[in-house]
């Protein structure tokens, strides 16, 4: 069930910056990711990676969720696990992050 509810965000955030932006503003998601990217399921960090990802790829809203959360730390270490699919996310949210304004830079200091 969290799988498909991460599958369902990441797919609506992937489709416009409005999507992206209700999930950040409303939905709330940051405190609740730093947890499922720690998650003991291979599957459920992988689709929290991917959510990651797609949160970043409008605008740079997210950063300072991902600072106050220090979801950045969280990414590395999925990038190194043994599972493909959390490695490949995390690999995307990581470079999802583009540098918008220094807002990366200070992202990536998390």
């Amino acid at each position: 069930a969290i799988v498909d509810v991460l599958l369902t965000i990441s797919h609506l955030s992937r489709l416009s910056a409005a999507h992206a932006r209700a999930t950040i503003e409303h939905a709330r998601v940051a405190p609740l990711l730093a947890a499922l990217l720690r998650h003991a399921n291979a599957g459920v960090r992988s689709k929290a990676c991917n959510l990651v990802g797609n949160l970043c790829r409008h605008s740079d809203r997210f950063y300072a969720e991902m600072r106050a959360h220090q979801l950045v730390p969280h990414l590395v270490i999925c990038a190194q696990h043994a599972d493909p699919s959390t490695r490949k996310f995390a690999a995307f949210a990581i470079g999802a992050r583009r540098p918008r304004a220094g807002s990366c830079a200070r992202a990536s200091r998390a």
